[in-house]
């Protein structure tokens, strides 16, 4: 049995301090006179800035295929057609382009585009994004990353993640979970970035009637949610109009279940928005997205329009900004992250379990038993629990594995055996019940195997006191001659 958990984060160090104090801004490009130029509005004064004093490249920019990397203040995004696109990165505080190579042309079929959908992961440095290819009657989507100082893209997995029509700039990265998530009108994906194999593909089950779809997917890291604008077209309010209208409400999306549901039933705004250009703040709670030429700030809580800014026309521009981006680090995360490793794991016998929980260079790891390595192999029951410091950010997990119950079959008919609260800080309650008087005794263990406390007049309910005890890893067994009934409980002092 092989598990896999990936857990990531940043460590503070006196540049950082300069970086997480730049102004609260979204980034985009100002599209003029076929010319592409970065520019930036801040979210709180609304001042609008172009930052580039040089053209970046014309147009035939891809729409809503662009990221933003909020450690290093870059700004990345595609252009130019099947043949020649291009993979552009900016620095977000001057405005130059640090890289432009042209992009590779990897597969064998007939390449639409070499990576769209790009996002990056600011946990291992790496940009992401989907190869898309038509062969044949198909389209074919797999999972990708490029070097953006080469171009190179390089497919994960050779299998195809979908062969559905995709929407544009409708997709995102949960960095700590390393997964990757974009949408189709009918299915919300998720993509494994290891391996690039889909993990679920559930249909989207849509919260209202009508023609309704998806758009403007985005992950809040910070709660492990996806937000999307919830598109829903309706006929034209007007009696002498046969035309069609549309509604937009900031909604999450399951990617397990599929399930769509809107955060208010009050409409944030009707048409007339870009697709793809949208962001989230994982700590001010707040969405953004661009309609026409104003920024519309949206509260995670209710769904509430927070306020809408005017962007600028400056440069009598085309578009005063799209393709927007959020720089989501401008702040400290107040408390650790944290991941989940799922459910608890049964552990065979003779069987042993792998655990990787890489995130990229440079991360320290501190197990609760003093491993100090990314990986380890898991041979004994236990709560395991990892701490990863990279920078400024700490994110914790915990994974519970149980170990096969060594009882046989006459114990497991006759006890129940019950332990609660767990975790726990003060006293492990357990309860007892058989249909034979109990005849054996209760020890208490640590998760080296050693006993602590042994009591040897059982009843059918009473408990051990823990409140002295260090945070960690305890057993307690019922034993009756060679047969033992084991209960793991977590210790939180």
């Amino acid at each position: 049995m092989n598990l896999k958990s990936y857990l990531a984060l940043l460590f503070l160090v006196p540049f950082f301090n300069n970086v997480f104090a730049q102004a609260d801004k979204v980034y985009g490009l100002n599209f003029s006179a076929n010319e592409l130029k970065l520019t930036s509005l801040d979210v709180n004064s609304g001042e609008v800035e172009i930052l580039s004093s040089e053209v970046l490249s014309p147009d035939i920019f891809a729409q809503g295929v662009s990221d933003f990397d909020p450690i290093g203040k870059r700004y990345f995004y595609v252009r130019g057609g099947s043949n020649d696109a291009e993979i552009f990165t900016v620095d977000a505080l001057t405005g130059q382009t640090i890289y432009s190579p042209t992009l590779s042309q990897p597969g064998s079929g007939n390449t639409v585009s070499p990576i769209t959908n790009i996002a990056y992961n600011w946990l291992d440095d790496e940009l992401y994004g989907v190869n898309y290819q038509y062969n044949g009657n198909s389209t074919e989507l797999r999972l990708s990353k490029v070097d953006i100082e080469t171009g190179e893209v390089t497919i994960i997995a050779n299998s195809p993640s979908s062969t559905t029509p995709f929407t544009t700039g409708n997709s995102d990265i949960d960095p700590v979970n390393r997964k990757y998530f974009y949408a189709t009108t009918d299915k919300i994906y998720t993509v494994d970035l290891d391996s690039g194999e889909t993990l679920d593909s559930p249909n989207i089950q849509y919260p209202m009637s009508g023609t309704q779809f998806t758009a403007n997917l985005t992950y809040d890291w910070q709660n492990d949610l996806l937000y999307c604008l919830h598109f829903l077209s309706v006929p034209n309010p007007d009696p002498f109009s046969d035309s069609l209208t549309s509604e937009l409400r900031l909604s999450t999306i399951d990617p397990i279940s599929g399930s769509m549901t809107l955060i208010s039933q009050d409409i944030t705004s009707n048409d007339g928005f870009s697709m793809g250009d949208c962001d989230i703040d994982p700590t001010g709670n707040r969405y953004f997205y661009v309609r026409q030429n104003e920024l519309y700030i949206v509260s995670l809580f209710d769904g509430t329009v927070i306020a809408q800014i005017p962007v600028e026309n400056l440069n009598n521009s085309v578009v005063p900004m799209i393709n927007m981006s959020y720089d989501d680090l401008t702040t400290i995360p107040s408390s650790p992250i944290t991941m989940d490793m799922g459910e608890p794991v049964l552990l065979g016998e003779n069987e042993t379990i792998d655990v990787s929980a890489w995130v990229g260079d440079d991360a320290i790891y501190e197990w609760q038993d003093g491993n100090t390595d990314h990986s380890r192999t898991i041979s004994e029951a236990g709560v395991y629990t990892v701490t990863i410091n990279k920078d400024a950010f700490t994110i914790e997990g915990t994974l519970e594995v149980n170990a096969t119950v060594s009882a046989d079959d006459d114990l497991k008919l006759n006890v129940d055996f019950v332990v609660a609260p767990n975790p726990a800080s003060e006293n492990i309650l357990y309860t007892i019940e058989s249909a034979n008087p109990l005849t054996g005794q209760l020890i208490l263990l640590d998760a080296f195997g050693r006993v602590l406390q042994t009591n040897n007049t059982v009843e059918t309910s009473g408990s051990f006191s823990v409140k002295e005890m260090p945070s960690g890893t305890y057993s307690l067994q019922y034993r009756e001659g060679d047969k033992v009934l084991t209960q793991n409980v977590l210790v939180v002092n």
